[in-house]
């Protein structure tokens, strides 16, 4: 697989993308106030039978964007980089 990069979006994006349908995965530090990092709700595609998915990260003031869709296991990476545990959503509700 190619290289992973974040790219920097729009504070709006970020919640227009959490807010749209619950994560699939997502990571968090309650102590900062909620989710961090997340992989959006639906699969872009499958990869040799892996979903991908657009992954999501807040650093500080700074929202970032994948260039690509990902696996859960490539952006599990990119979270650990940061302190970041990336886990399996669990909607309760």
């Amino acid at each position: 697989m190619e290289s992973l990069k974040m790219i920097e979006c729009s504070e709006g994006d970020y919640w227009r993308a959490l807010e749209d349908l619950p994560p699939s995965f997502a990571a968090m530090r309650l102590r900062e106030g909620g989710i961090l990092a997340f992989l959006s709700g639906e699969p872009w595609d499958h990869v040799h039978g892996i979903p991908t998915f657009s992954g999501y990260m807040m650093l500080g003031s700074q929202y970032f964007v994948t260039d690509r869709p990902v696996t859960p296991g490539e952006f599990s990476i990119q979270c650990a980089r940061y302190g970041l545990a990336l886990k399996r959503w669990a909607w309760e509700g």
